[in-house]
């Protein structure tokens, strides 16, 4: 595919490097391994004899300025949604590198028009002289309004417009039913994990405890909720409002939390409490 626009520069997630490398060996009949390096280290310099690059993201935003002197003329982004935000680093070196080169294809098996905003970037890096301000993009595509903390660009407007524009000019969809035609219907299955005995006794006393707080502020009104109050006078002489003793023991099973056999458990654990 586009030979005449070689050497290739394939960025994926470190998981996928050597998946990719397999790959390319067993459909491009004339590649041989000598031709594709496989980068795992910031420190390796570019094989002239390679025809083929593949490096992880977190690599790539490394190198992006050896990338852009490189003049790559084609480039493939696996996962592609890995830049999506625009505040992110990984975006903010690896997406005017990319604006430059002739040939990318961006992959991506995840959805990420949840919102508008999130695709703009991966447009800018397909056509940039189209899509070349946010701004613009938004105030059609995201429907801005005015927020506490500045303008919101998480809505969405005109949508049928940049469906079809996607789906016409930029975006090629493949279903799994219409390209994965052996792969088998999805089984869901129970798996029992192993867990320490000694760590399932102590999430159980506090999954104890958590319940039987629930419990009480589902059944017992507290002041907090019909605004009962109760006044004192403190030690400088003036009149102090307390709530109920209900309220209290809530505040009480919150000491939960700094409880001794929580901070002497694995922070794996932590999170169950933190659920709730």
């Amino acid at each position: 595919m586009f030979q005449r626009d070689w050497p290739i520069l394939i960025i994926t997630p470190s998981s996928l490097k050597y998946s990719w490398r397999d790959e390319l060996l067993t459909w491009v009949e004339h590649l041989r391994t000598e031709q594709i390096q496989v980068f795992t280290k910031s420190t390796e310099e570019f094989d002239d004899k390679a025809c083929i690059y593949i490096m992880s993201y977190v690599l790539a935003t490394k190198l992006s300025a050896f990338i852009d002197r490189k003049k790559f003329c084609f480039c493939i982004a696996d996962e592609a949604h890995y830049m999506k935000s625009r505040d992110s680093q990984r975006s903010k070196y690896l997406v005017p590198v990319l604006m430059k080169i002739k040939r990318v294809l961006l992959l991506s098996g995840t959805p990420i028009l949840a919102r508008p905003n999130e695709i703009y970037n991966l447009l800018r890096i397909l056509r940039p002289d189209i899509f070349y301000t946010f701004k613009e993009f938004g105030l059609r595509y995201c429907s801005p309004r005015e927020s506490y903390f500045g303008v919101d660009w998480t809505g969405s407007s005109n949508m049928r417009e940049l469906h079809l524009m996607l789906e016409k000019g930029l975006m090629i969809r493949r279903l799994k039913s219409e390209v994965l035609l052996e792969l088998p219907a999805k089984r869901r299955q129970r798996i029992i994990v192993p867990c320490d005995q000694h760590c399932l006794k102590k999430i159980a006393v506090m999954l104890k405890k958590v319940k039987n707080w629930d419990e009480n502020t589902m059944t017992k009104p507290s002041s907090l909720s019909t605004g009962e109050t109760k006044q004192r006078i403190d030690e400088n002489g003036n009149v102090v409002e307390v709530v109920n003793e209900e309220f209290d023991k809530m505040a009480d099973a919150t000491d939960l939390i700094n409880d001794e056999d929580l901070e002497s458990m694995d922070d794996k654990y932590s999170h169950l409490l933190t659920a709730y």
